[in-house]
């Protein structure tokens, strides 16, 4: 018995598709044929070829008003995109959201696709909704090929977004891109960079409510009479963001690049001071060794030494640290910074960002002004009786009260 030989199913639905897309001009809405734009959506790429073919506008957005190149951009299809713009598609375009092409292949990391838009007239120092150039876009990612290309490309090299005045550099060390680092700081880029600076905020007086905290050194809140004040945004070097985020490789690269290691930030807060706060001793170890100021203090008074007692006794909400413990590490520190011949009888000026040392949240003793305590207050605030007594044989004076004689 005869029988017709089966089709392929794939067959008839090509040639249902392509028939679909021969029709008649006047069916096209009178808002532009999105059919291109929707066909590189769904990444078919056979209605594609066969739109271009018939000369369908490639500029045209979809009904979202994303043009097709987007799409095909997003997905990182550098064949393609290659077609597209052989026939006309426009690679400064923006969609609605005023996303380009470029910001799209930045986003991914895809240096093929950079270079075919830059050579297709993107601009490498186009930014995108937010301001951000498209260097630090691809920088973001860890996209090393892609910022080589951006580069070569004319991309200016400490570029800054407007908001916070960063530089690609500053990124790349937040990002923990090491590579990036190393190429950006061997092409030039400023390692002593500083972000944009704000206002000193406001002061806040202590609550002075009848029946609370009265008394000479108490008052609600821990606070001093004029109150305290919250830190000065910005001013952070590309240092400074390798101390506080713990990026000893990046450090490395940084210092060997000719960072300053004894730039402050807007509150005066060193490099080792930076790293001793959140906690990283071996960057701060490493800093020392390379001409950290020992006993340097920031506007509220705290030395290396200072920071380095309260971190070790230190309890923050925060799942990084492991709280209720004295931390060894730091320990080590203390001894290399008294024999390196810190200070152990500074005394603090300001109210420093808050922090909750372990016995400092419990009874009275929130309530107390701790402002001009020294080490040894500290260290005996939390009961650290090892540091107390390390202090005690490098000549700290345990008789040394606070600004409030407390």
């Amino acid at each position: 018995m005869w029988c017709e030989p089966a089709r392929k199913p794939g067959l008839f639905v090509t040639a249902l598709a392509m028939a679909l897309l021969l029709v008649d001009a006047s069916a096209i809405d009178a808002a532009g044929d999105a059919r291109l734009a929707e066909a590189a959506m769904k990444r078919d790429h056979a209605a594609v070829r066969a739109l271009l073919a018939q000369g369908v506008d490639v500029n045209e957005p979809g009904s979202d008003g994303t043009p097709a190149l987007h799409w095909i951009v997003r997905v990182d299809d550098l064949d393609t995109a290659s077609l597209l713009m052989r026939a006309g598609a426009d690679a400064t375009r923006a969609d609605r959201y005023g996303v380009t092409p470029l910001y799209l292949a930045c986003a991914n990391g895809n240096a093929g696709l950079i270079r075919l838009l830059l050579a297709a007239g993107a601009d490498a120092n186009a930014s995108d909704p937010t301001g951000e150039p498209a260097l630090m876009t691809a920088v973001r990612v860890g996209a090393l090929d892609a910022v080589r290309v951006l580069l070569e490309g004319g991309a200016m090299l400490d570029a800054r977004d407007p908001t916070f005045q960063q530089t690609a550099l500053m990124l790349a060390v937040r990002e923990n891109h090491p590579q990036v680092v190393r190429f950006l700081v061997e092409r030039g880029a400023q390692v002593n960079a500083r972000t944009r600076t704000g206002e000193a905020p406001r002061w806040i007086l202590p609550n002075s409510v009848p029946g609370f905290g009265h008394g000479v050194g108490i008052v609600r809140g821990g606070l001093p009479e004029r109150g305290s004040r919250a830190p000065i945004p910005g001013g952070l070097s590309p240092l400074l963001y390798a101390a506080r985020d713990g990026r000893l490789d990046t450090a490395r690269i940084l210092v060997t690049a000719g960072a300053d290691v004894n730039q402050a930030d807007a509150n005066g807060i060193s490099p080792l001071v930076m790293a001793i706060a959140n906690n990283h001793a071996d960057v701060a170890r490493f800093l020392m060794d390379h001409g950290a100021e020992i006993n340097a203090s920031d506007w509220y008074g705290r030395t290396p030494l200072w920071a380095a007692v309260e971190t070790r006794n230190m309890d923050v909400d925060n799942a990084t640290f492991e709280n209720s413990v004295d931390r060894e590490p730091l320990f080590n520190l203390i001894e290399v910074l008294l024999e390196r011949g810190a200070n152990p009888n500074v005394r603090m000026k300001e109210v420093p960002p808050i922090r909750r040392s372990m016995l400092r949240i419990t009874g009275s003793l929130s309530w107390v002004d701790f402002t001009g305590q020294t080490p040894f207050l500290t260290s005996a605030l939390a009961g650290d009786l090892r540091v107390m007594r390390l202090l005690l044989a490098h000549g700290a004076d345990p008789h040394i009260p606070t600004f409030a004689g407390t």
